[in-house]
């Protein structure tokens, strides 16, 4: 009985000691990492919407604010890689069951933006899903970064294949950008994370470039920052009106293209950069538009027909 006694208290103390020295690492492993946090920069790439057209925008969150009673991190946002001169660009909290929701500039509520508390199959609304479809949550796997190991999250509308349509990273967010998840880019427009720092330090890079910041150069492309679309109503219900400004060419096109790609309607717009768009040209739904001026596509959006 004695010996007995030993060999259980014996292994009792060999547990406690292998609990005690491999817990903090295990703990590690599953403890979750924010995504919302002072100490992050974000870089991303767009480009397409003209041949020579690339722009890279960097992201940080900083700064306290409260909306609708609820305390949200500032977004900041800026074209210039000396990080001198920052914008800012709408609200951004994470709720302690690892929801991150943002309040953009031009919405009157917040939305939701990531859930890093999905499971596998899971269906989420995440805006802007212009196909109003939701994303499914096709797996989840473990990806090191930075030292640190991180869910990484596969994600895809209507159904999972080989070739996820968006990916999550813990405590980086998506791969097409960190205000982009399930951003559905126009036609000849790619969007995608260039590269995240955390604490000064560089966490990611894109594999498909050699650089963590792009921009073009050319009077041409400054200029399309400055051109704006309006499209008044939208949804259409019966008539409405799209206006370019301002007027820089006469070789001035709006492209209609549906959910699937295909090319539905070409407008052109007039020598004071208007055109219409009727209800009864078109069927109930979501499509999405391009403004070519000079054969160069230089805007895009969502419209909807009612």
């Amino acid at each position: 009985m004695n010996l007995r006694y030993k060999i259980v208290k014996y292994i009792f103390n060999i547990s406690i000691i292998f609990l005690f020295l491999f817990q903090p690492e295990i703990s590690k492993g599953q403890s979750y990492i924010p995504l919302v946090d002072s100490n992050k920069l974000w870089y991303v790439y767009e480009s397409g919407m003209a041949p020579s057209y690339k722009k890279t925008t960097i992201f940080k969150f900083m700064g306290d604010s409260t909306w609708d009673g609820k305390k949200y991190m500032k977004v900041y946002m800026t074209t210039d890689s000396s990080l001198v001169k920052w914008d800012v660009h709408g609200l951004i909290r994470e709720d302690s069951t690892h929801k991150v929701f943002y309040k953009s500039p031009d919405k009157e509520q917040e939305e939701l933006m990531y859930d890093f508390n999905a499971k596998i199959g899971d269906s989420l609304f995440i805006p802007p899903n212009f196909v109003d479809d939701p994303i499914l949550v096709c797996s989840i796997d473990t990806v090191e970064l930075g030292g640190v190991k991180r869910k990484r999250y596969k994600l895809a509308r209507q159904f999972c294949s080989d070739q996820p349509q968006d990916l999550w990273i813990e405590g980086i967010g998506s791969l097409l950008g960190i205000l982009n998840s399930n951003r559905v880019g126009a036609i000849g427009v790619y969007i995608s994370l260039l590269c995240f720092y955390e604490n000064a330090e560089l966490i990611y890079t894109n594999p498909k470039f050699d650089s963590c910041y792009y921009i073009s150069t050319g009077i041409f492309n400054h200029s399309v920052e400055k051109i704006t679309i309006d499209i008044i109503p939208n949804p259409v219900s019966n008539v409405s009106f799209i206006t370019i400004n301002p007027v820089i060419s006469l070789d001035m096109k709006l492209e209609i293209y549906d959910i699937h790609g295909r090319l539905r309607m070409v407008k052109t717009f007039d020598s004071s950069g208007k055109c219409i768009i009727r209800q009864a040209e078109l069927y109930n739904g979501i499509y999405f538009y391009r403004v070519i001026i000079n054969k160069n596509m230089i805007k895009y959006g969502k419209i909807m027909v009612l």
